[in-house]
Parts: C-alpha cells; structure tokens; sequence
C-alpha cells in the first residue's frame, strides 16, 4: 500500500503490474515488467514505490536475475532502475530487513540500500537511489569475490545500519551512510555476533539475536552505539532462547513494543 493505492501482481507471463485504489474503475493493469516471471517485493518509498522482479535464468545450474522497477501508479510512470546480473541463487540480490522478506526498514525518502551481487565483488553493500546511475555498489566489505552478505537493513537518524560479515562468518554490526568512507563496522566490545537476518525497531533502536559464547543466543538492542549495543535479557540462562522458526511473529513492532518469540527452556 502506498498513497492510497494498493499494488499487485496480476495472472500472466511476463510479470503484471497492477494497482487498485479500491474501486472497480480504479482496478487496472498499469505494465509488463519487461522479462520478470516474478513480483518478490513491492517497497514503499517517498515518490514512488519499488518493485523487485526475477525471473529463472537456467536451472542447472540455478541461476537468477532479478530487476528494479519503480511506479507511482500510472503506466507512464511506471520504468525499469536496474538489472542485476544473472547470480547463482545463493547469492541472489536481497532487498528486505525481516525474516518474512517482506519489509525494508532502511528507505528513507527514496534511497533504498541491499544486498547487491557482482562477479568480482561477491554479495555486498548496495545503494538504489531510484535512478539507473545511482544504482551501485556502496563498499566491497569482505574484498575480492567473498560475501560480506549485508542483511537486516535498518534506518535511525541519518545513518542505515546492518550486518556484514567482514571476516570469516562472524556477523557484525555495521553502519553506513551511503558513501565507502562512511561504511565502518560500530566497534562492539568482543566477544560478539549478531546471529539473525532480521531486526525489529522500536524507540529509535534496533532489537536482533546475538551471541557473545556466554549467554548463547538471546536478544538483544542497539541504538547504534557500542555503548548502547547490548543484551536485554537472558531469557533461556542455560541455553539458547532464540527459534529457527519464526511462527509469523519474529521481531513484529509498533511504536510502542518490538515482539519476537523465544525459547525460555520450557516452553515457546
């Protein structure tokens, strides 16, 4: 949903654009998104909403291409950004910031950041700022073709943060603010990484799962600071409270609350 208008992908081959605003005259097909096969995300932004399209290269081996679109809701509106290149599909393009893939908790006005796939680069940092040429790569964090694999974008103040894996496996907390300069890890103290791909925000702080070989995995809350990074509680004291599956209710927040569901040693 975005302005009054609700978006959707129609019954068809190549993938079908459509949009209501909730009246039958309103109900209409607005475009073919060019090769796509599949809508995977429709992001609100400030002037337009995105539109994240794939379609299957080859199966074997898996391969996949996924395309940037933005709309406003009319057909002369409505225009491709970006084609990513064909990527095997463990390291296709990702666009959310929750464990339902749903969400993007990063855009502020029209700046979109993701996770972007190039051959030489690996799975990195990526910025969309809603035109072809400002579609690019932010920081080669993890250098050559290694991933960094930057997940759980989350936007405070006028910093976005997320989490990398700048050496090894061991996910970190990183922010950035769109330049390579700016892209720095926030110096947590150790020992400490972030387990999860998502994150839920509430009060101008970030909530996620992390691990620092005391307390296993639990929950924990940043504002973005090392200071301010920490464990809220210890809910399973001798094991781990954290879930491999969500339930549909995984780091879900308002304004007011961030709600998760956990493992407190007896029950779920």
């Amino acid at each position: 949903e975005w302005h009054g208008l609700f978006f959707y992908q129609g019954k068809g081959t190549p993938a079908k654009l459509c949009v209501t605003d909730g009246s039958n005259a309103g109900t209409i097909f607005l475009k073919d998104l060019g090769t796509a096969e599949t809508i995977t995300h429709i992001l609100p932004a400030q002037d337009f909403v995105y539109v994240i399209a794939s379609r299957i290269v080859s199966i074997s081996p898996f391969t996949i291409e996924f395309q940037i679109w933005k709309s406003d809701g009319t057909s002369a509106g409505t225009s491709l950004i970006y084609t990513t290149p064909t990527a095997p599909f463990t390291s296709s393009p990702s666009f959310s910031s929750d464990r339902d893939d749903m969400r993007n908790f990063s855009i502020a006005g029209n700046t979109l950041f993701f996770k972007g796939y190039s051959a030489t680069e690996g799975n990195e940092l990526w910025v969309c700022d809603g035109t072809t040429a400002g579609t690019k790569l932010v920081k080669d964090i993890k250098p050559g073709t290694g991933h960094s694999t930057p997940l759980a974008f989350c936007k405070i103040g006028n910093e976005v943060f997320f989490t990398a894996m700048a050496v090894g496996l061991e996910r970190k907390l990183w922010k950035t603010d769109g330049t390579e300069s700016g892209t720095v890890q926030v110096p947590v103290p150790e020992p400490f990484f972030i387990l999860d791909n998502a994150v839920g925000l509430v009060n101008n702080k970030m909530i996620f799962y992390a691990h620092n070989t005391v307390d296993g995995y639990e929950p924990y809350v940043s504002d973005g600071t090392a200071a301010g990074t920490f464990m809220l509680k210890n809910i399973h004291p001798s094991g781990n409270s954290w879930l491999s599956q969500s339930q549909n209710a995984h780091l879900r927040f308002n304004n007011s609350f961030c709600f998760f569901i956990a493992y407190n040693g007896t029950a779920n």
